[in-house]
């Protein structure tokens, strides 16, 4: 994980940024019934309220004896996904996955750079990339719909703080003077988790995210942060376009559904 020598730390970003999106989701008004438990070494993330925020974390072959009291810990019919390193997937542990009726769904890879390593003379000068702050918080709104993303008056007046902040970053990259990409960076001790990539169809190919990397690599750097984290699909056009930045691979883990009723 984040270097090393410094798994805490990783798990300890990883869990603020799984808070801080419980809240700034779009997909209920409802208030935030997030629980984290740390169980046996697993960490678990429960909050009825928001389905897709529920996941467990560091199940391995040592600790699955207690997977049955863990899962206890949601409400049916609430079954959590689950994200395992690959040490953890053994033969054993995947076939009592099976049995409990879950199947590996995807894989997600984690990276890293540290910003000492960053090379900022890779940067494309040809893109423009603005950071918006909060007057702007609308705009990026706007931004975001172009995209499908649906948000009602209602659920904005919500979630409109957690946008376009000091801690939840957004980005805008543009083209011909018009806003066609976007992406964020949010910052807790020292490292700057980047997400939440997109560019619109018809500017894709021109560099876009690459600039949007460099724009937020050079921000953390203002802010003395001395780490980038990311997480991408495996052999994806992100994961090319960080690898070219210096990043470096950290671990891919499988996420694991349940399927069926086990």
């Amino acid at each position: 994980m984040i270097y090393q020598n410094n798994i805490r730390q990783f798990y300890e970003v990883e869990v603020a940024y799984s808070r801080f999106n419980n809240l700034r989701t779009f997909s209920t008004g409802l208030p935030s019934e997030m629980r984290v438990i740390e169980q046996a070494g697993m960490t678990v993330f429960v909050d009825p309220t928001r389905p897709y925020d529920n996941r467990i974390l560091g199940l391995n072959t040592d600790n699955e004896v207690h997977l049955e009291t863990v899962l206890g810990e949601y409400p049916e019919p609430i079954a959590p996904y689950l994200e395992l390193e690959p040490e953890a997937v053994s033969q054993v542990l995947s076939n009592r996955l099976v049995s409990l009726g879950y199947l590996p769904v995807l894989s997600l890879e984690y990276l890293a750079l540290p910003l000492e390593r960053y090379d900022a003379a890779q940067c494309p000068t040809d893109i423009h990339v603005e950071r918006w702050g909060p007057e702007r918080a609308d705009d990026f709104l706007a931004l975001l719909k172009t995209s499908g993303v649906q948000c009602s008056d209602e659920i904005w007046a919500l979630k409109r703080q957690f946008y376009c902040t000091e801690q939840f970053r957004c980005f805008v990259a543009m083209v011909d003077e018009q806003p066609c990409a976007w992406a964020t960076s949010f910052i807790e001790q020292g490292t700057a988790l980047l997400a939440n990539a997109y560019t619109q169809e018809t500017s894709r190919g021109r560099g876009c995210q690459t600039a949007l990397l460099h724009a937020r690599a050079r921000d953390a750097q203002s802010l003395g942060c001395t780490d980038l984290l990311t997480d991408v699909l495996p052999q994806s056009q992100s994961a090319l376009n960080c690898k070219k930045l210096g990043f470096s691979t950290l671990t891919v883990r499988s996420i694991w559904e349940r399927t069926v009723a086990g």
